[in-house]
């Protein structure tokens, strides 16, 4: 009776670490399957438009993406409006004024994001960037904002929000793109990223590029937005 009783409880024990083996490995894959879906961030290289661009200060015309002040950030695309570059990938890309003579004359990126984030939880977030040819200064400090709503001013402002997240790095590349990653840690209920300068100049490290140019506005073209939780970069 015994070794009975022993040997169905190791049959038992046997059948317990398959089944949790397999919970284990569907657990992983649905994991997997989630995060390599899981970019936050919708039409993150401009490629969707509503319709083709045919001059500047037409960003609205790529699919979910607008400004949020007065200034008109433009939208690049093979399809019409062409830069002198290339974008990183794909068809489309934009452009946006991070630095200006002017303090105020700043531009801003704004996306709904695809899910609010999730109190307490890590998120990476990267973009490529790459400096006009014709700006004088690259600058370090490109901020996102992140709310339950959007940003909004009809006036061409600089944004005193504080941003939850800055890209620290010097963005001063302008023969190749550059590109500049953060984390994030979400208060919850986050659903909009705004991205762009929200700092006054003495808080802003700056480098002279190009002397060629005679502006001190910096313009950036911006592709390949990506947002996902840190477990699903892990």
């Amino acid at each position: 009776m015994l070794r009975k009783t022993s040997g169905l409880l190791s049959k038992s024990s046997k059948l317990r670490c398959i089944v949790k083996n397999i919970a284990t490995s569907v657990a992983f894959f649905l994991l997997i399957s989630f995060c390599k879906a899981q970019n936050l961030n919708p039409n993150p290289g401009f490629e969707e438009v509503h319709v083709c661009p045919t001059g500047l200060r037409q960003l609205e015309l790529a699919k979910h993406w607008f400004g949020a002040n007065a200034g008109t950030p433009e939208l690049f695309h093979n399809c019409g409006l062409k830069a002198s570059i290339s974008p990183k990938s794909g068809d489309g890309m934009a452009g946006v004024i991070f630095l200006s003579e002017i303090g105020s004359s700043l531009e801003y990126l704004q996306v709904e994001l695809i899910d609010t984030l999730l109190e307490g939880e890590e998120y990476e977030f990267s973009l490529y960037i790459r400096l006009s040819e014709n700006s004088l200064i690259g600058m370090n400090k490109v901020g996102a904002f992140f709310g339950r709503i959007g940003l909004y001013s009809n006036l061409w402002i600089r944004f005193q929000n504080h941003p939850q997240l800055v890209f620290e790095q010097m963005a001063d590349q302008s023969h190749s793109w550059q590109k500049l990653h953060a984390k994030y840690i979400a208060k919850g209920g986050e659903k909009f990223i705004t991205i762009g300068n929200y700092f006054a100049k003495h808080f802003i490290t700056e480098k002279i590029v190009n002397t060629a140019a005679k502006s001190r506005t910096s313009c950036y073209y911006i592709d390949l937005l990506f947002g996902q939780r840190t477990i699903c970069s892990s």
